[in-house]
């Protein structure tokens, strides 16, 4: 997994000197190339101690997630997306009832 973030790095000149808001718009590729969290540890890792990013710019490309306990609802009506952190089963219907509306 070190030469993924080796070669995203790489791809887009990115530095430790690249503003957080600009790497943010990388996370996508980061996290689509980094399937589970061994990989995205191993990841943090190396952007922290191999390209000398600060721990905060390795949080903006590889955030924390919690696999298993986030659910993304995707509705027809529109291209939204919801990220509900494990809600009770009344919530979770209750927001689909909203958004469908």
């Amino acid at each position: 997994m070190l030469a993924v973030v080796t070669k995203i790095v790489e791809k887009y000149n990115l530095s430790s000197k690249t503003d957080s808001s600009e790497l943010s718009q990388y996370t996508t590729e980061f996290l689509k190339s980094l399937t589970d969290d061994r990989k995205r540890n191993q990841a943090r890792k190396r952007l922290q101690d191999g390209f000398k990013f600060s721990n905060e710019q390795v949080s903006v490309l590889i955030p924390n997630q919690r696999s298993g306990k986030v659910k993304i609802i995707n509705v027809i009506k529109g291209s939204c997306k919801m990220v509900v952190t494990s809600p009770p089963k009344d919530l979770e219907e209750e927001i689909i009832r909203e958004i469908t509306k």
